[in-house]
């Protein structure tokens, strides 16, 4: 070993802990960054030199191999597969990963970045996936603006097989639009009293929507018969508007008037007919067509009450807010209260999530030692569920990096020490050839 040679296994001891000191600082600094994933610095040693020479007299035994140690070199090592706690923050556009999987957003240049911070937010972004024509597109985005990837829900077919190539997400209000759809099914409940007298009269006003998604009402009137136990009911709109029963009464004569006949048995349930499907030709050309379950009428002693109404009609309405799920689904949620699947976040995994490369914005590369992302839907294919509502936090842990700090820092000053000393060693020999 040279002279400079002494010096070497110091010198590189102290750039090896100092760049371990570094690292320590960066974990301690993001102890509080949502989704950050901290370092490790491990060492390898490095030779000066290598030579072989026989192990015994010449030619006797094989060669042995020998090298001069010369110091350390500082490797980092990621440790984005160790999962940071997760945690609720009531905010409803955080989200969490609860498992294995990264969220997956646009780099701004034609491709991808991964994360496992789930603070999104709503923003507009440029470029060809904005609105146009004036109108305010607003995407989910990460803090730094990049837009989260997915695919837009067809149903069964989620994940890679519903869209192919992922694609920013757009859940503005303009964004959707919920038609609506006509009543084609109603339920009525409530209760006749059986103390009426023949001739009384109860009405019950029934909100429905016809084809063109308008609403309407109809009204019921409900008719004490002379026969015992039966009433008739009668379906009246507006004038001007028709209106046709399937089935009709098959005994209207037990009935006052031209009503439907309904017959109730010695416990006051209705017995005949449950079901009744009702057709109103509307004024203004839209019609109506829908099935009128009435099994839950009673004649029983008491009040005139209605107990429960219920019908599928819906109104249009603009989409005001979104929801998401364990699947990674975004969910609309329209003015009209109707909500459905809009589409299915994508996620992200790799062979070994530890090759990542670590960028600025808490994001990560893909790299040749982590292997190319594999996408797929939350829960799914060993990737881990959605957590709405909460974030997962930073996997350093304060009293971990403090005592690695101890070390590094013990093993600095010993380092530094023994250059102290190889270099009073030196003065010393340069002092005695004089």
């Amino acid at each position: 070993m040279t002279a400079f040679g002494w010096f070497q296994p110091s010198v590189l001891g102290m750039t090896g802990q100092s760049r371990a000191l570094e690292v320590i600082s960066g974990n301690i600094a993001n102890v509080t960054t949502t989704g950050y994933k901290r370092t490790e610095s491990a060492f390898q040693t490095l030779l000066s030199r290598s030579f072989a020479g026989p192990s015994a007299a010449a030619g006797s035994a094989p060669m042995t191999f020998q090298s001069d140690i010369a110091g350390v070199a500082a490797v980092d090592r990621l440790r984005a597969s160790d999962p940071g706690a997760i945690k609720g923050t009531g905010r409803d556009l955080d989200l969490a990963i609860n498992g294995d999987g990264f969220f997956v957003l646009d780099d701004g240049a034609g491709g991808s970045v991964y994360s496992r911070d789930g603070a999104f937010s709503i923003a507009p972004i440029s470029g060809p996936a904005a609105a146009t024509a004036g109108e305010s597109a607003g995407y989910l985005v990460d803090s730094s603006g990049r837009t989260l990837q997915g695919w837009a829900y067809t149903g069964a077919a989620a994940g890679p097989a519903a869209g192919g190539a992922t694609a920013p997400m757009r859940v503005d209000a303009g964004a959707f639009a919920d038609e609506g759809e006509p009543t084609t099914l109603a339920a009525l409940g409530l209760n006749l009293p059986a103390s009426d007298a023949v001739g009384t009269n109860r009405t019950y006003a029934m909100g429905i929507l016809d084809s063109g998604r308008m609403p309407h009402t109809l009204n019921l009137a409900f008719t004490k018969a002379a026969q015992p136990n039966t009433w008739s009911f009668l379906v009246s709109a507006d004038p001007g508007e028709a209106i046709t029963i399937t089935p009709s009464s098959t005994d209207a004569g037990a009935a006052v008037g031209a009503g439907q006949a309904l017959s109730f048995d010695g416990t006051g349930s209705l017995t005949a007919p449950p079901r009744y499907t009702i057709g109103v030709a509307h004024a203004d050309g839209a019609t109506s067509s829908f099935e009128l379950d009435v099994s839950r009428l009673t004649q029983l002693a008491g009040d005139f009450a209605v107990s429960s109404f219920e019908q599928n009609g819906r109104v249009a309405g603009a989409l005001s807010a979104i929801e998401f799920d364990a699947q990674g689904h975004v969910v609309g949620v329209f003015e009209n209260g109707f909500s459905r699947p809009l589409y299915t976040i994508a996620l992200a995994d790799f062979a070994s999530p530890d090759g990542l490369d670590p960028l600025a914005g808490n994001v990560f590369a893909a790299s040749a030692a982590s292997g190319a992302p594999t996408l797929g839907q939350a829960g799914q294919n060993g990737l881990g569920e959605i957590t709405p509502s909460a974030l997962e936090l930073s996997n350093v842990s304060l009293e971990d990096e403090f005592s690695r700090m101890i070390v590094t820092q013990s093993a600095y000053n010993s380092s530094a020490t023994a250059f102290r000393t190889m270099d009073e060693m030196t003065e010393a020999a340069r002092d005695l050839k004089r």
